[in-house]
């Protein structure tokens, strides 16, 4: 896995520099609501720049900081007030075997 930021689209939902996630050959971003709801939105883009899938998830806005912990499998989305989401990485795996 690997973290950075980059500019999310303009005119999609909350519009600021934003981490990211890329892993398996796919970005995850994080996208906000414009109207402050207390949610944002994952979404997988594949090499092409295609949306693979998307995940949102209530409790938290305005992501700051992704955390990965390589022990118990899991990234943390850090959002206002450092309140955490939580994720299984096999929630986010698009490449797993079902």
């Amino acid at each position: 896995m690997h973290l950075t930021e980059v500019e999310a689209e303009s005119g999609k939902m909350y519009d600021r520099l934003s981490p990211v996630l890329i892993w398996q050959g796919y970005l995850y971003v994080i996208y906000g609501y414009q109207d402050n709801r207390y949610a944002f939105v994952i979404v997988a883009y594949n090499g092409d720049g295609s949306v693979a899938s998307q995940w949102e998830r209530n409790g938290a806005r305005y992501i700051h900081k992704i955390t990965v912990d390589t022990v118990m499998e899991i990234v943390t989305f850090w959002g206002q007030d450092d309140k955490p989401e939580t994720f299984l990485w096999l929630d986010l795996n698009l490449n797993r075997q079902i």
